[in-house]
């Protein structure tokens, strides 16, 4: 039986904060793609909720907000991976860092290697 000690913090962020990085980036893109097919359909759904607005009195949104939908699918694309990543290196060092406090007083984790 082998048995872990002690964990490198920065190496255990890099690695979380990689991991966390790529799942950014997937749903990041999710978010985009999402945001490109709402910007497709829009303008139908407008043009008829406009021929509805006209009996009910209520005002309905502009097509002015339109770009902004593709933007923030763009914005998806770089933001989430990069606070994402950011986010995976803390939690992944302050997790070694908690698991060496812990494995200190109580001797740590043992595993069987091959």
């Amino acid at each position: 039986m082998n048995e872990i000690k002690r964990i490198d913090a920065i190496s255990a962020g890099k690695i979380l904060g990689a991991l966390m990085a790529i799942i950014g980036f997937c749903i990041g893109l999710v978010i985009s793609v999402m945001s490109v097919l709402f910007g497709a359909i829009a303008p139908t759904i407008l043009s008829q909720m406009s021929q509805f607005s006209a009996l009910s009195g209520q005002s309905i949104p502009s097509m002015e907000m339109m770009p902004m939908i593709g933007l923030m699918g763009m914005l998806a694309m770089v933001a989430f991976p990069i606070l994402y990543g950011i986010l995976g290196f803390i939690y992944g060092a302050a997790g070694a860092a908690a698991y060496n406090f812990i494995a200190a007083r109580t001797g740590g984790l043992k595993i069987e290697l091959g």
